[in-house]
């Protein structure tokens, strides 16, 4: 039997409360998209939509269409269907009770969503035509006169989608607009489903130019790119002359693929079970070893995969709105940015999303700060605090030979006591709020250190920085390969300069794209690796008030100071994610006073069972902390209350003893 039996067939029958007179002829077909259109025109119908590819599936069975006379349920003599608008005005209004008799029977022929065509409507676009064609079918209701009654509405739910910033005499020709974009997304209606991937609107871009034989016509050639046979250079160009298209036609669309596009990696950055590596990360094949290990190990690192993601190149024309590159870093005027107008606004946060991310991973801005006297202020402030901690016996820089550096810790905080006045109008940077905001969003978390480079300072060796770069090569390997790549998205590095900063008084060392390299944390360290930074990085010459930005997974170093007479001083500002930190604050150091004294006798746990239980309750990391008073001792970070429990128990502290550890940690953490 070639067939399906005709008691298998795809004809299907529904119980119904409606008269005979009121049922359609034609009856329902299974997996056929069924579209119910609601109309007082139902003459109108199928129209356009009888004709060419749609009118064919509709013969097929590919899809029904069940035009419903709304007449047929009015009232009276005439078949009245609207009424006078409540409280007066002109026009006429549909019924909700005549209405809703019509969406009733409507729904018993079919499921699927109800759509109201209305003006007033959510605006149409492909990707509703795409998600329509994934459903059994749809409702359309026609409109007519002032309108539908807002209770119809309510009451069941129906979605109001409109084609545009216009208005037609009905939704007749609106719902044909959208069935006819709906039905040909329908599997089996066009014969080359491929077709639709390159239309206007399906990537978010307008369709690039078309052409077709003669090779010339009246004068004008196809462009020989098209009938060159290299089928990667026909597919750049299409993509180039799509966003120039779209660029020039449709600015708005071209605001919304840039932030789209920002966003599109994160996605893929944290798809865990997609372990092929984004812009090669570790060269661009699928890693097997991680499809079972899910981890990345120092040895696993590739330096020809790290030369393939690093040796790229940023042009004008993927920074439109930078003034220019200089190496590959993406130089914005801050005078030529409009921070102020929303629109504007975040066209310029979504460029500088993506540079983060996908581009370079690392952006100036040229007059940040185009009155430079909070500068000035600000750093008067800074040399006082410098003496003072000096004089003290502290200040030193942790991580720089003593003498050579001088470092202020927190100094948002100690900005703010000195001087809210200046910190107020130092902080309060239309630019350097619009970077934060672009790669952490609202709420980001302001911290600081002010660095001071004397001449003859030496260069930094390269690293990446926070969350992952403040550990040891086998502490980051312990956390899965997803977090490597997550770890990046929580913070921004950046600097503020408050001195002209030539390369000879050691600007910072970046390395460009190097952020992409997802095994980036375990590779830093390692000597072939350095050895090619050293050899590859670069310097961007900063003046007082500009600002550099980038993310922390870019491979970066202070640079040496070779001048005879520049201090150089930059505030380097480390922001983080508001979503860093837990939403519940609790006091862990009580409950692992509580937790300790009962781990002290329970004998019939293992180690591994002890080391969840204080995982769960005390706290293991190490920040936020107050470096002047708890620095780093024999590593990167100050020990942590989980560190604290787990010596206690190694050494059999009594509870005394841990509670007067506990305290003295809280006292160097918070001051209390």
């Amino acid at each position: 039997m070639t067939g399906p039996t005709r008691s298998h067939g795809r004809k299907s029958i529904k119980a119904t409360l409606r008269p005979r007179a009121l049922m359609e002829d034609r009856p329902t077909l299974k997996d056929a998209f069924n579209a119910r259109v609601i109309t007082l025109f139902p003459e109108l119908f199928p129209g356009v939509l009888g004709g060419s590819l749609t009118g064919r599936a509709l013969d097929q069975g590919l899809w029904q269409l069940h035009p419903i006379d709304l007449r047929r349920f009015g009232e009276g003599k005439h078949r009245n269907v609207d009424d006078t608008p409540a409280g007066g005005g002109a026009g006429m209004v549909l019924r909700p009770d005549i209405m809703a008799r019509a969406i009733d029977q409507a729904m018993a022929m079919g499921d699927g969503p109800i759509i109201y065509l209305s003006p007033r409507g959510r605006p149409f676009t492909q990707a509703m035509a795409k998600d329509l064609a994934k459903m059994p079918g749809a409702t359309f209701i026609c409109g007519r006169f002032e309108g539908l009654d807002e209770r119809v509405i309510e009451h069941y739910r129906i979605q109001e989608v409109s084609l545009g910033d216009f208005v037609l005499t009905g939704g007749e020709i609106a719902a044909q607009a959208v069935l006819d974009a709906t039905v040909r997304l329908i599997p089996g209606v066009l014969g080359n489903a491929e077709s639709t991937e390159e239309e206007s609107f399906s990537n978010g871009l307008l369709e690039h130019p078309q052409y077709t034989r003669p090779a010339t016509w009246q004068g004008h050639d196809i462009p020989a790119i098209l009938t060159s046979g290299n089928h990667k250079a026909i597919a750049d160009w299409r993509r180039d002359m799509a966003e120039k298209i779209t660029k020039e036609r449709r600015p708005d669309l071209w605001d919304k693929f840039n932030q789209d596009y920002a966003l599109q990696p994160v996605a893929r950055i944290l798809d865990c079970n997609r372990l092929q590596v984004l812009n090669s990360g570790m060269g661009g094949r699928d890693m097997n070893e991680l499809k079972h290990t899910g981890y990345y190990s120092t040895e696993a690192a590739d330096l020809t995969a790290f030369r393939a993601v690093v040796e790229d190149n940023c042009t004008a024309g993927d920074v439109p709105h930078a003034a220019e590159v200089v190496k590959n870093i993406p130089v914005y005027q801050a005078s030529d940015l409009d921070l102020v107008n929303p629109a504007a606004r975040q066209s310029v946060m979504a460029e500088w999303a993506n540079v983060l991310l996908n581009g370079s991973g690392v952006l100036a801005v040229r007059g940040a700060y185009a009155d430079t006297s909070s500068i000035d202020a600000a750093t008067d402030i800074f040399h006082n605090i410098i003496a003072s901690e000096a004089a003290a016996g502290g200040g030193a820089d942790h991580f720089a030979a003593a003498g050579s550096n001088a470092r202020i810790w927190n100094v948002v905080e100690k900005l703010c006591h000195a001087s809210p006045e200046v910190f107020a109008r130092y902080f309060g940077n239309l630019a350097i709020s619009a970077v934060c905001e672009a790669w952490l969003g609202p709420g980001y978390q302001m911290t600081a250190q002010v660095n001071l480079v004397r001449p003859g300072g030496a260069a930094q060796t390269c690293h990446r920085d926070y969350h992952l770069g403040f550990m040891t090569p086998e502490q980051a390997a312990k956390f899965p390969a997803h977090i490597h790549r997550l770890s990046p998205l929580l913070t921004l590095q950046g600097a503020i300069a408050h001195v002209d900063m030539p390369v000879e008084s050691g600007p910072t060392k970046l390395l460009p794209f190097s952020q992409r390299y997802d095994a980036g944390y375990m590779a830093y360290t390692r000597a072939d690796f350095a050895d090619y930074f050293d050899a590859n990085c670069v310097q961007v010459p900063l003046s007082k008030g500009d600002a550099l930005f980038f993310s922390p997974a870019l491979f970066h170093a202070a640079g040496s100071n070779f001048s005879q007479y520049i201090n150089r001083m930059a505030n380097l500002i480390q922001i983080s994610s508001p979503m860093g930190i837990a939403m519940e604050s609790m006091d862990r150091a009580a409950m692992s006073r509580k937790l300790f004294g009962a781990l002290r006798g329970m004998d019939d746990l293992s180690k591994d069972e002890v080391a969840a239980a204080i995982a769960a309750c005390a706290d293991g990391y190490a920040f936020p902390t107050s470096l002047d008073r708890d620095p780093p001792v024999g590593g990167l970070a100050p020990a942590t209350m989980a560190d604290l429990m787990h010596h206690a128990l190694e050494e059999s502290w009594s509870e005394a003893q841990l509670n007067d550890a506990l305290s003295a940690q809280s006292q160097r953490r918070w001051g209390h």
